[in-house]
């Protein structure tokens, strides 16, 4: 590669890093700008405010997931209550490879979050459920 060529390549990459920094976009920049976007619109968050760090039962809903404590679904709902009991009766056997489907819902273990367990829950939403867990939080108001 000779002397010439060289500067030719190295001006073309000064050229191009202060077109970037004055402000003019390229193709490239454009997709920079717009990646964290959709890749933040497709990944799942953790809940605001279902996210008790004591809590020992990990709960996605469609792509919100909270952290709850087993003790106190177990108390306000018959359902869970049932739920958790056929899993420590070996009835609702962990499935960590099973993909989610409609209509179900995954009950994580904190201590090992291998044991997933999937359950038919016909009918719920993350905003159905986010109410539920709000009137329980604020039941004395």
């Amino acid at each position: 590669m000779d002397l010439l060529s060289e500067t030719t390549t190295v001006e073309t990459q000064d050229a191009a890093r202060r077109k970037r920094k004055s402000g003019a976009t390229s193709f490239d920049s454009d997709l920079r700008v717009d990646r964290p976007a959709e890749k933040q619109a497709r990944s799942s968050f953790r809940h605001e405010k279902h996210w008790d760090l004591e809590g020992d039962i990990f709960l996605p809903i469609s792509d919100c997931w909270m952290r709850l404590r087993r003790s106190i679904l177990s108390k306000h709902s018959e359902w869970f209550s049932g739920v958790f009991a056929a899993i420590e009766e070996g009835r609702i056997l962990p499935d960590p490879k099973r993909p989610y489907m409609v209509g179900t819902m995954i009950l994580v273990d904190v201590k090992n979050v291998r044991k997933c367990y999937h359950v038919s829950a016909l009918g719920i939403s993350a905003m159905d459920f986010d109410l539920l867990l709000n009137a329980l939080d604020d039941a004395m108001y």
